[in-house]
């Protein structure tokens, strides 16, 4: 009947307009006569429920923004934070201010510089993405054996033993704290 027709499109109107607004249908729309029995609609979906993160200082925003628009995990950019606040002595390092160089990065002359702080974040991530988490390398354990292995030869004051403890214990607070 056009009655029906009617109650129809409107139904369909309304959930095309919570859909629109990022809800998600949970139950079918039901009608009895005249009369709508149910519309029921969950919560945005979790991904789309999770606020934006805002974090202590413009560093480390800008840090898990970049990695987040590269197509790191939440986790994966927690990670980046760990190992940068780390190498740079949470971002105080003279490598850090004068060079740009958020991970304590090497070169055959010695640590790597960058013309701008954009240039060295893009550098940092996309090392961590390319060379250890595209290889499986996704834990602070994994990526300390290789990014600043015990016993290396450019580690004479053998400091490389702390990397993974306090990369580790950076990890959790960002894991417990965000």
């Amino acid at each position: 009947s056009a009655m029906e027709k009617q109650m129809k499109a409107e139904r369909d109107r309304r959930a095309a307009i919570l859909e629109a607004e990022g809800l998600k249908k949970s139950a079918v729309l039901k009608a009895e006569g005249e009369k709508e029995i149910v519309f029921l609609f969950e919560e945005k979906q979790e991904e789309k429920q999770e606020k934006e993160i805002i974090f202590n200082t413009e560093i480390e925003n800008k840090i898990y923004k970049k990695a987040l628009e590269n197509g790191m995990l939440k986790e994966q950019a927690f990670l980046i934070l760990a190992i940068s606040k780390h190498e740079t002595g949470n971002w105080r390092s003279n490598a850090f201010k004068t060079k740009n160089n958020l991970g304590g990065i090497m070169c055959n002359s010695g640590l790597k510089q960058y013309k701008t702080q954009e240039e060295g974040i893009d550098a940092f991530i996309n090392l961590l993405k390319n060379r250890y988490f595209a290889k499986g390398l996704d834990s602070v354990e994994k990526i300390g054996g290789v990014y600043c292995p015990i016993g290396a030869e450019n580690d004479p004051y053998n400091v490389n033993k702390y990397w993974i403890p306090n990369v580790e214990k950076y990890f959790n607070e960002y894991l417990k704290n965000y």
